[in-house]
């Protein structure tokens, strides 16, 4: 829902603009965000993008690469002359804090001042136990107690919201989350930089 609606946000503000989903997925974004003028882009490894591509259809305003984002050449297909968005939804906690590090100053060496949605939890729950996920097989890496801290790395990197996951979720859900352990206030977050 945060996702959909600071997308839309951006969208409303840009209506022309572009918006680069990383670590693509099978998200369905595009189609619930597009307004008939902005530019998608959505990036993940070739085999990820393969099976995309057997449940979407690229089109002119939709385009995919395949490709590691943390092998940089990718930003070479992206036009220059608009404004920018970068998705990372669910992607960053896989990866060391270095290579995320590396990868937003090198967004914000080519993209001046584009701004980018990113979530991340916290440092305590990268060694927590989690129900389908095998910490051997995909571990996660990276977390911060506050994405405020992202701002140390580079003066253009700025923190402009943060928002819990816990602080959108109803009654019910937030018993759920609390009897599993899964949401603590501090822990998952999604904010949005510009860079």
């Amino acid at each position: 829902m945060i996702f959909d609606r600071e997308t839309a946000e951006f969208v409303y503000r840009h209506p022309e603009g572009t918006i680069v989903n990383l670590g693509a997925g099978l998200d369905t974004r595009f189609f619930r965000i597009d307004n008939g003028k902005i530019r998608w882009f959505d990036i993940d490894l070739p085999e990820m993008i393969d099976l995309r591509r057997q449940f979407v259809t690229e089109s002119q305003r939709l385009s995919f690469i395949a490709s590691s984002v943390l092998e940089f050449q990718w930003m070479d297909e992206l036009p220059k002359d608009s404004a920018f968005l970068f998705v990372a939804e669910g992607l960053f906690i896989y990866f060391d804090e270095s290579e995320v590090r590396s990868l937003i100053l090198s967004l914000s060496d080519n993209f001046p001042g584009a701004e980018i949605l990113l979530d991340a939890t916290s440092p305590m729950l990268l060694e927590a136990e989690w129900p389908g996920i095998d910490q051997k097989v995909t571990p996660f890496k990276w977390g911060v107690s506050s994405l405020k801290e992202m701002e140390r790395w580079d003066p253009r990197i700025r923190l402009d919201q943060q928002w819990y996951f816990q602080d959108f979720l109803d009654e019910g859900c937030n018993l759920f989350a609390n009897l599993f352990g899964l949401m603590l206030r501090p822990d998952w977050k999604i904010g949005r930089l510009t860079i």
